[in-house]
């Protein structure tokens, strides 16, 4: 009898726990900014490091929804999602000599994170 209850304790604080650590990972991450940004010299890859603020999620992954030469990224919370310090998350994204802009999702929606100069070719930031 006394092995039930402390079963059923353990399951009482484990289990919702645990659906929290797993249930953060499924959400996305709405505090996203973009930190910092390379272009390769071939032109083909953009490095995009990305970071969230206030620190204290991190970035478990993302996914690109490229439309008409602008790439839409939305992100991932990690497991968890009770990270003390954020080290940032880097994204290679390729890009093809058409496209022109990439946006971060964040809790209104989508907003432009870079741009190419339509003039020079080079990515900017607006």
């Amino acid at each position: 009898m006394k092995i039930r209850r402390i079963i059923a304790v353990f399951a009482a604080v484990f289990v919702p726990f645990l659906l929290f650590r797993v249930g953060s990972g499924l959400t996305e991450q709405q505090n996203v900014t973009l930190r910092d940004y390379t272009v390769s010299e071939d032109g083909k890859t953009l490095t995009l490091h990305a970071a969230v603020f206030p620190p204290i999620e991190d970035i478990r992954d993302y996914k690109d929804e490229p439309k008409n030469g602008e790439h839409y990224l939305t992100f991932y919370n990690a497991f968890g999602s009770a990270n003390t310090m954020s080290a940032g998350y880097t994204v290679v994204l390729p890009i093809e000599d058409m496209d022109k802009a990439v946006y971060f999702n964040d809790a209104d929606g989508f907003h432009l994170v870079l741009q190419k100069n339509a003039l020079t070719g080079e990515w900017v930031r607006p």
